[in-house]
């Protein structure tokens, strides 16, 4: 059982003024949350996308530095293959040597790292555009739209709760406005 009350704060409250407040309130939240239907998953593909460019563009500038390396560097990076080797020092019994310190990987180490992150943040990409671009609209079915299409209608532009966040009440004033627009549709008057 589900028992929803109202409290009128006037001295003479309207009661049908207060029953229209509920029930708008009910109808601008149920429509927020239809909006918000693959909104979670827009904002990461944003995110995958932006780390898709940020990566290749690693990727491309490892490559320049492996194709325009300086002779003296590639001497040093080939000298181990051209030396014997010798053979392993005899380590005392009593005092065992400590923990070699961590190396940084490799040029081609980082670059294969870097391709495999690429291929993880490509499937997922992938995985996200499936989702997104399998969702049909419909009567009944909601597909939702961007964050930016419809916010929270109880939060202003800077995340700042406006008046009614906790109550999502929909008074004037309760909840934020967010029409920037310079021109007004009612003002505009049709032609003739």
């Amino acid at each position: 059982m589900e028992v929803n009350y109202t409290v009128g704060l006037d001295e003479n409250p309207n009661v049908a003024s207060i029953t229209t407040n509920c029930q708008n309130s009910f109808v601008l939240n149920d429509n927020y949350q239809l909006d918000r239907i693959l909104q979670d998953e827009f904002a990461e593909l944003e995110v995958v996308r932006t780390n898709i460019t940020r990566t290749e563009g690693l990727v491309e500038f490892l490559d320049y530095l492996l194709d325009n390396r300086p002779a003296s560097a590639l001497r040093t990076y080939l000298l181990p293959y051209t030396q014997t080797p010798s053979p392993p020092p005899l380590a005392p019994e009593t005092h065992p040597s400590p923990p070699s310190l961590p190396t940084a990987p490799s040029a081609e180490e980082a670059e294969n790292a870097l391709r495999n992150e690429l291929v993880q943040l490509r499937r997922r990409e992938r995985q996200l555009l499936a989702n997104i671009n399998g969702c049909v609209g419909s009567r009944t079915r909601s597909c939702g739209i961007s964050s930016i299409e419809g916010p929270n209608p109880w939060l202003a532009k800077d995340g700042t709760p406006c008046r009614g966040f906790s109550s999502l009440s929909a008074r004037f004033g309760d909840f934020c406005g967010y029409w920037d627009s310079a021109v007004s549709l009612l003002a505009i008057q049709p032609q003739k």
